[in-house]
């Protein structure tokens, strides 16, 4: 299991606060160039105990059982995206946005393939790595920006066609990509996608899906999964957590499963005992 340090990306965004809280077929067919994916994905996404992504934490993600042994493949360069079986809904919950399946798909299916609608890099400083953000933002056309605030709510208030951000904004960018972005499998760059960024966390009992980085141009993902679903199911993956961190499963609740059965448990004990 590869495991993201934190610190790596946390140089110079070591200030920020939390924020208000968020939130195909590599086997069955799909034949592409050589371009592979590390085993264990790589994700920058973390939950909150309330069940939505909180901005100041990296980490990687730890797939749920996987279906097939082996590497992702990414499908050949000219196939850009692959979303039409996919859509962004309210889950109507506090993590609020969530992707979800338009049909019945096979475990083992490419679910999602997508191109990064925004990226940043790292910049090696002599006081260490610095990422701007903010900077790569303005570097975006217009109707990128707009199409970006459009799907994510978090951006819209964020100036457009500006040369340059202030220290509010440069720090709102900031947070905003520590909790929607991707990390590329070297660590270097982050990516934010328009679609597959909203997927939300789920223990790896829940988990029905597995996410791959590419390690270079077009820096796609490529999204896998590990159990069938249905239509209007949500395409859930696992964070990877340090253990006794908080993570809360989209799926069934802040423990997960184990912790769900314990309650059960403990619900239970407390009738049986209760006396009459």
């Amino acid at each position: 299991m590869r495991h993201f340090n934190p610190n790596h990306l946390r140089s110079s965004l070591s200030e920020i606060e939390p924020v208000e809280p968020q939130r195909a077929s590599g086997e069955n067919g799909h034949e592409g160039d050589s371009s592979k994916s590390p085993d264990t994905p790589t994700i920058v996404l973390v939950n909150s105990p309330r069940g939505r992504p909180e901005a100041n934490t990296l980490k990687t993600t730890t797939s749920a059982p996987a279906p097939v042994q082996g590497q992702a493949i990414f499908p050949s360069r000219h196939d850009a995206n692959k979303l039409d079986g996919v859509s962004i809904k309210d889950t109507f919950k506090r993590r609020r946005c969530g992707v979800f399946a338009r049909r019945y798909f096979e475990k083992g299916e490419n679910i999602i393939i997508e191109r990064p609608a925004f990226s940043c890099g790292a910049h090696k400083t002599p006081n260490g790595e610095k990422w701007p953000v903010a900077e790569d933002w303005c570097k975006l056309p217009e109707e990128t920006q707009l199409s970006l605030q459009k799907r994510f709510r978090k951006l819209r208030s964020v100036p457009i066609g500006k040369k340059k951000l202030g220290w509010y904004w440069q720090k709102k960018m900031e947070r905003f990509v520590l909790e929607y972005g991707f990390a590329n499998p070297q660590k270097t760059e982050g990516h934010v996608y328009a679609v597959g960024s909203h997927m939300n966390h789920a223990c790896i009992s829940c988990a029905n899906a597995e996410q791959w980085t590419e390690s270079g141009p077009p820096n796609r993902i490529l999204v896998r999964l590990v159990k069938s679903v249905r239509g209007n199911d949500e395409v859930l993956i696992n964070y990877n957590n340090k253990e006794g961190s908080s993570l809360s499963c989209a799926k069934c609740g802040r423990h997960g499963l184990r912790g769900r059965l314990g309650d059960i448990r403990r619900s239970i004990s407390r009738l049986i005992t209760r006396p009459v």
